[in-house]
């Protein structure tokens, strides 16, 4: 790698031919990073103090095959790596063209960095200042301390987000593949989702807001929720993609979604409880019937319908006996009205199942 230890004036252009896809790294502090995508195989590099108090600028360039990197100095001319120095000097802002689908870093504090239009692989850093990329494609990692993130897609991309005390939002084509990160800050998501890969989102106390076009399945467990033992999935359209959302308190909200509960245990147990309670009302109300002599013919006795007992003889003033000899008073009989009571009380939440079966066992 060539290094150039020349001092650059202020405003200074720097060129240099790194191919088509070339690596472009830039290290600065106090200065905004704008860049733009342009064809062919040179990166463009105008930078310049905010203040253009300086006559030359505090930077060491080294041009590599293949490679350009910048890096702002310190204070006696030593190498300066990235959060190390604050306010040395007058902030230096970059205005930079590079081949679009070239590798791309930068890293910078105090400063916003601005990407347009490249489709390479993107890595941007920054401390106290936000991210705007408008991407044509490629890999994206972003990540921001007391800054915001802004991705507007209009071409896939795979994206790496995270921030602290930032908000996310990203909007556009399909994302092949998602992984975002935040401490105290929202996501908005506003672009479908790639079918391949599991995305995954965790928060600890921000929230997510998904509204896309293509169908997803959303897996969201929380600190509270896991408190109590439980989680849920929402569901929008045909639920084709795959996302994880793991937070600490944050909420979780997919437009057009449905929720399901995700705990197949519980959803078997629950449905085995709604067909245990349907039989159960089935057969009370065939007893009750039974017991109002409404269906004397569906009356099951061993070997078929009973025996008729010989008629008794009449004494004229006698009155008629029973025609069941060994038949119970009607009061120790089961009473319709309390068997229906059970299965109101059932109906209405006041007891489960198990309960009532006990209660209608012992009438």
């Amino acid at each position: 790698m060539n290094e150039q230890h020349e001092r650059y004036s202020n405003p200074a252009e720097i060129t240099h031919v790194i191919g088509l896809t070339g690596q472009l790294t830039i290290n600065n502090v106090s200065g905004d990073v704008t860049l733009r995508a342009v064809d062919g195989d040179v990166v463009t590099v105008v930078a310049q103090t905010q203040t253009l108090r300086s006559q030359s600028l505090p930077i060491t360039v080294h041009k590599g095959e293949g490679s350009l990197t910048i890096d702002v100095e310190k204070s006696g001319g030593s190498f300066a790596q990235f959060g190390t120095w604050f306010g040395l000097h007058d902030g230096i802002e970059f205005e930079v063209s590079v081949p679009r689908s070239a590798r791309v870093t930068v890293n910078t504090v105090s400063a916003d960095i601005r990407s347009h239009f490249l489709s390479g692989e993107q890595s941007y850093r920054t401390v106290s200042g936000d991210i705007e990329s408008d991407p044509d494609g490629g890999k994206l990692r972003l990540v921001t301390v007391s800054g915001d993130i802004e991705v507007r897609a209009a071409e896939p991309i795979e994206l790496t987000v995270n921030t602290t005390s930032g908000d996310v939002k990203v909007e556009g084509a399909i994302v092949e593949r998602f992984d975002a990160r935040t401490v105290s800050g929202d996501i908005q998501y506003e672009a479908g989702f790639g079918l391949g890969p599991i995305h995954t989102i965790e928060t600890v106390s921000g929230d997510i807001s998904i509204e896309t076009y293509s169908g997803v399945t959303v897996d969201v467990k929380s600190g509270m929720e896991l408190r109590r033992g439980g989680s849920h999935t929402q569901i929008a359209g045909d639920g084709a993609a795959q996302v994880r959302f793991r937070t600490l308190s944050g909420d979780c909200h997919v437009l057009g979604a449905h929720e399901v509960e995700d705990d197949g245990r519980r959803r078997r147990k629950h449905d085995k409880h709604e067909r245990f309670e349907r039989q159960l009302e089935r057969r009370i109300q065939h007893q009750v019937k039974r017991s109002l002599g409404k269906m004397p013919d569906d009356i099951d006795f061993p070997g078929g319908q009973p025996p008729m007992p010989p008629t008794p003889p009449m004494p004229p003033t006698a009155p008629m006996p029973p025609p069941f000899s060994n038949e119970t008073p009607f009061a120790a009989q089961p009473q319709p009205a309390d068997q229906l009571e059970v299965l109101r009380a059932l109906e209405r939440g006041e007891i489960d199942v198990e309960e009532a079966s006990r209660r209608l066992q012992e009438a």
